[in-house]
């Protein structure tokens, strides 16, 4: 649901996306007959399973848990927007010096240092919600 989302900034000039980002859940990608396909399960591996597991807690008491998720969501949502313009000014200077490598770098960086606060703050909201939903 997007009211228990978190925005970060991605970038296509960038050279690689993070794997938890990418990742399925138990039982990554495969190609089978759905008659056959197992029911997946949650990972914590998963970024996708990350917020569903945090949807499902934050549903058992919304009225009092939704407010505080996108308070803090809102809050990193804004430091991300006012790092942005700086990121993007450096990873241009970069590219227009022929530095396409140094460029992209520095937009994966600032994508990886933006989803580590991401998900150190899932997790905290998620053990915070702890009696609502899957462990």
């Amino acid at each position: 649901m997007p009211d228990c989302s978190c925005y970060i900034p991605f970038f296509i000039h960038g050279k690689r996306m993070p794997k938890i980002v990418s990742t399925a859940g138990t039982h990554g990608s495969r190609v089978e007959m759905p008659s056959k396909t197992e029911r997946d399960k949650f990972s914590a591996e998963s970024y996708w399973w990350l917020f569903r597991d945090l949807t499902d807690r934050v549903a058992k008491d919304r009225g009092e848990r939704l407010p505080l998720v996108r308070k803090t969501f809102d809050g990193l949502e804004k430091q991300f927007e006012a790092g942005v313009p700086a990121v993007v000014e450096k990873a241009v200077r970069l590219r227009k010096e022929g530095r396409r490598k140094e460029a992209a770098g520095v937009l994966d960086d600032y994508t990886a240092e933006c989803l580590s606060k991401v998900l150190k703050t899932v997790n905290d909201l998620r053990a915070r919600f702890a009696d609502a939903g899957r462990n």
